[in-house]
């Protein structure tokens, strides 16, 4: 898995699988909720493990009209190999929708966007 725009993490990167897919879990849940018709997403099964290959840590600062500059200190960029022990079709088609919403609650600002490949 590539993360290509930094992902806002309060620990270190790259997530665990099970934290990832809530994170995407979340990211859905917001959409649905705010502009859908406030459909129940079912929680995905998984267990698995991460191995690092390459991470890269980013000290990003953004600013709206709202509330002014704002700094997000643990953003990650980098490369990780995920291993799927069990997965059921829920955390597979949320994998797939992760490609397109992102991950996580910023995404919608442009962090979070990540890609699947084979490893």
């Amino acid at each position: 898995m590539g993360f290509r725009t930094p992902m806002e993490l309060p620990k270190d990167f790259p997530p665990s699988p099970e934290h990832l897919l809530r994170l995407i879990r979340q990211r859905l849940v917001l959409l649905v909720n705010e502009y859908g018709d406030g459909s129940r997403v079912p929680e995905p099964e998984v267990k698995g493990r991460v191995n690092p290959v390459a991470r890269h840590h980013h000290r990003l600062i953004g600013y709206s009209r709202r509330s002014g500059r704002r700094e997000f200190w643990q953003c990650w960029t980098g490369i990780a190999d995920y291993e799927f022990e069990e997965i059921n079709e829920v955390g597979q088609w949320l994998l797939g929708v992760g490609k397109v919403l992102g991950a996580g609650a910023k995404s919608s600002f442009g962090l979070g966007f990540f890609d699947v490949g084979p490893s």
